[in-house]
């Protein structure tokens, strides 16, 4: 009898564990951040004396986890704070692997809860180096471009001169997406804009007549010569107000007395061809 009911007890005891212990494992789970599950080392050299010369099989299992990472990230509405850490890790285990840079540029504006300023900014940053890494990769210019001029200018935070350094950034990027065949149709009209805004117009117009000698697409060429047209106006108009504005300091220095109109009769002032006459 004593036997039967510690069996019994045994049993009960077994049971109220399994329950406590299921119970327990699933408080754990629910506490557990993505950043707890998918913590990479942040030293470069750790994760290459691991891969053990396999550099690019441990990237691509990396690249898997990255990716977990980013949709456990989505699952639990975290900041996926370890992204570029994942990115550092993989560029160096494989530095020619484009989706890294993508992946790296992408996740702070593709969230379910906002990332900070800084953050954005080193991602972005991030993204550019991998562009000039893989200067005739079309695709990622262009992918780096937008993600500049679409997701990070409508909400930066810097000073004006900031900006217009990333604005550059992005013509800069967006022109040689062009040259290498990538982005959409309207892409050179968006850049020739750009460039002109910043001043560029030669730039800008180079660009529009690069996409003119390629197009086949009638409509397309029509819409980029009327674009063309109007570069080149006001690029003759820029022209025309710096040689008025040049005129008008060779005037007020040679003959302030003078209005312009006769100003540009006269000529400017020239020294005799002996020099200054002197009195004997």
């Amino acid at each position: 009898m004593p036997r039967i009911g510690l069996t019994v007890a045994s049993l009960v005891l077994l049971v109220a564990v399994s329950a406590l212990r299921a119970t327990s494992f699933t408080a754990n789970s629910n506490a557990q951040t993505p950043e707890d599950v998918y913590y990479l080392p942040a030293e470069e050299g750790v994760l290459v004396a691991m891969s053990l010369g396999y550099r690019e099989v441990l990237a691509d299992l990396l690249w898997m986890r990255a990716l977990l990472y980013y949709n456990e990230s989505l699952r639990h509405s975290t900041a996926a704070s370890f992204v570029l850490n994942y990115a550092n890790a993989l560029s160096t285990l494989d530095p020619h692997f484009a989706p890294i840079y993508n992946l790296a540029g992408m996740v702070p504006f593709y969230l379910r809860v906002s990332t900070d300023p800084e953050t954005q900014r080193r991602a972005v940053a991030y993204m550019v180096t991998g562009s000039d890494r893989l200067p005739e990769d079309g695709q990622l210019a262009w992918d780096t471009a937008s993600t500049i001029l679409y997701e990070l200018l409508p909400v930066f935070q810097g000073t004006d001169e900031e900006r217009q350094a990333w604005r550059r950034t992005a013509a800069r990027l967006s022109e040689r997406a062009l040259r290498l065949g990538a982005g959409p149709p309207w892409l050179a009209i968006d850049a020739g804009s750009l460039l002109s805004q910043l001043g560029e117009s030669d730039r800008a117009v180079r660009v529009i007549e690069h996409r003119i000698a390629l197009t086949n697409d009638p409509t397309e060429r029509a819409d980029l010569n009327v674009r063309l047209q109007r570069l080149r106006a006001g690029a003759e108009a820029v022209l025309a107000e710096a040689e008025a504005r040049a005129h008008e300091a060779a005037r007020a220095s040679d003959y302030p007395y003078l209005d312009l109109d006769r100003y540009l009769v006269v000529g400017t002032r020239r020294m005799p061809a002996n020099g200054p006459r002197r009195d004997p």
